[in-house]
């Protein structure tokens, strides 16, 4: 969604900024924040899968072929702040 937290589902970009501001409220000027990640960012970007060991980390990539794929509902898939 921007860069501080990611969402994933099988949404177009109105539907996934709908879904984020059901769960956070409005947020004006929310249109120019979101973005799809590159190639680059998918194969760059650390996502920690063990809070305890921040040494444990997976590609942005790798994690987004472990999820479910089945469920198309927008939704959180990770954080700064998580």
């Amino acid at each position: 969604m921007d860069d501080c937290e990611w969402w994933i589902g099988d949404a177009t970009e109105a539907e996934m900024i709908a879904a984020f501001q059901e769960e956070y409220g409005e947020r004006e000027g929310m249109e120019d924040e979101v973005y799809a990640l590159s190639d680059d960012l998918l194969d760059s970007t650390p996502f920690y899968y063990d809070e305890n060991d921040l040494s444990l980390t997976r590609t942005f990539r790798e994690q987004l072929a472990l999820e479910d794929h089945n469920d198309p509902t927008p939704r959180f898939f990770a954080g700064t702040e998580w």
